[in-house]
């Protein structure tokens, strides 16, 4: 589930779709919005998986790692993140 808004240390972000985006997502640190690359036939697992890689780099950003962040732990720790909202009870 991807949702439309969510809050890191009481800021609220926005998440929306930009078919136009060149990645598959982004994200905005400066106006708190992650964007997803939507509507080319993208499966709904790697717009998930793609909403959780953006989501570990604005909580990244959160913290005050204003990158450049390593693209390979974000990939580890958003798979890991997913794995865990998926499976939980």
């Amino acid at each position: 589930m991807i949702p439309k808004t969510f809050q890191l240390a009481g800021h609220t972000w926005k998440v929306g779709y930009n078919p136009h985006l060149l990645n598959l997502g982004e994200c905005l640190p400066a106006k708190a919005i992650i964007q997803l690359k939507g509507g080319d036939g993208q499966g709904d697992a790697q717009i998930e998986q793609t909403f959780y890689h953006e989501l570990v780099h604005a909580i990244l950003f959160t913290t005050g790692d204003n990158g450049p962040h390593d693209e390979k732990f974000v990939d580890g720790f958003a798979y890991l993140l997913q794995q865990y909202f998926l499976t939980a009870k």
